[in-house]
Parts: structure tokens; C-alpha cells; sequence
């Protein structure tokens, strides 16, 4: 098939060949997946740590208060 010279970029795109931002997005994707994924395995041992009968305390459960509040200083720091 012919493609005319004004079009190639956009073939070359739409084909997948040499697009450099496919790689960066699928490292996007692979680090946001295994983020989310350590962040399950974490809160999963902290409800195990609080919720297993041996240990009988439920006072680490005020981490996830600053896991919920952590974000606020960030928010309010970019709105300056």
C-alpha cells in the first residue's frame, strides 16, 4: 500500500512503529501497577497486625489517618 508523505507520520503512529512514547507509557503503567501493588501488600499487613488475636491492639490503625491526611500539605503548597 502507498501511503503519501503528509500521512506517513501519522501511519508510523497509528502502527506502533518507533512511537517512543508507547515505552515511557507502558514504564508508566508497570511502575503505577507495582505501586498499587506494594501499597495492597502494606495495608494488608497492617490490618493483619491489628486484627490478629496474638497481638489484641488496634492503635496502629491511626496510620492510615496520616496516609489519608499526608496528601494535604502537597495540595495546599501547590495552590500557592
Amino acid at each position: 500500500s502507498s501511503v503519501s508523505p503528509a500521512a506517513a507520520p501519522a501511519a508510523a503512529a497509528a502502527s506502533g512503529c518507533g512511537a517512543k512514547s508507547d515505552i515511557t507509557t507502558m514504564a508508566g503503567i508497570k511502575a503505577l501497577i507495582s505501586l498499587s501493588f506494594g501499597g495492597a501488600i502494606g495495608l494488608m499487613f497492617l490490618m493483619l497486625g491489628c486484627a490478629l488475636p496474638i497481638y489484641n491492639q488496634y492503635w496502629p490503625l491511626f496510620v492510615l489517618f496520616f496516609y489519608i491526611l499526608s496528601p494535604i500539605p502537597y495540595c495546599i503548597a501547590r495552590r500557592l
